[in-house]
């Protein structure tokens, strides 16, 4: 297992606003802990180190960001059916209201780019952890939105919200995918779930969440106000 940064991405258009914890075993700890270990979890994981990032303070989004996040600004050349690239751009990654706003501009006809935002982490040696944000996900037709740990294509774990879907305007559809989605070559279906929440509302502030471990990876989307349902959860199995 290649320990793998932790990546916050929009690859198309509009703003979002959020906040982020992560609970790992390769962080600077930014607090007590809540163990003599480290950091006990509400699932009663044991992890050793913290890092909370939050997007409200005074100082500013931008300021929040401190020296654990990098803002993005290279160029992904797309492929297959795409008609431009991926670009990076610093302006895209904003204060936005009360939080951090990150945008990806229209599509302008004819150019070879799309300006879009992306923050990820300074740090490249996570391996295994608890991550989690409180966002607002986008509501303009053509969005996809990402929250998710990357190292390659055959190492990474996604949340990703596709706005172009038919039935995305009940705000309740989300893909939880972990990479590789094969097992000796065979697709594995329990490595990727198309997910529709009944109850949920991902335009107005939620939880969304990872737990990362060895042989298994468990999503959730947490409800406040449905509280017979706190949260929803998938268990993932990858080799």
């Amino acid at each position: 297992m290649i320990p793998l940064p932790s990546r916050f991405i929009t690859p198309c258009s509009i703003l979002l606003a959020f906040s982020l914890t992560h609970v790992t075993d390769a962080f600077v700890i930014p607090k007590r802990a809540s163990c003599a270990c480290g950091y006990i979890d509400d699932q009663g994981h044991v992890w050793r180190e913290a890092l909370t990032n939050d997007f409200t303070q005074s100082a500013g989004a931008i300021a929040a960001l401190g020296n654990d996040w990098i803002i993005a600004t290279d160029n992904e050349p797309q492929s297959g059916t795409a008609t431009a690239n991926i670009q990076y751009v610093s302006q895209n990654v904003m204060q936005y209201n009360d939080a951090l706003g990150i945008q990806a501009s229209a599509y302008t006809s004819g150019s070879s780019n799309v300006d879009c935002g992306e923050i990820f982490t300074e740090r490249s040696d996570i391996l295994y952890g608890s991550f989690r944000m409180r966002a607002v996900v986008p509501t303009v037709p053509g969005v996809v939105f990402g929250f998710f740990s990357y190292k390659s294509d055959t190492q990474e774990q996604d949340i990703e919200f596709l706005s172009s879907d038919s039935d995305y305007y009940h705000w309740q559809h989300v893909y939880y995918t972990d990479q590789p989605g094969t097992v000796n070559g065979v697709v594995d279906a329990n490595a990727h779930k198309d997910v529709e929440i009944n109850g949920a509302d991902f335009t107005a502030f939620g939880e969304h969440r990872f737990d990362w471990f060895q042989t298994s990876t468990n999503y959730y989307y947490t409800m406040v106000k449905y509280q017979f349902h706190p949260y929803y959860r998938w268990l993932l199995v990858w080799f």
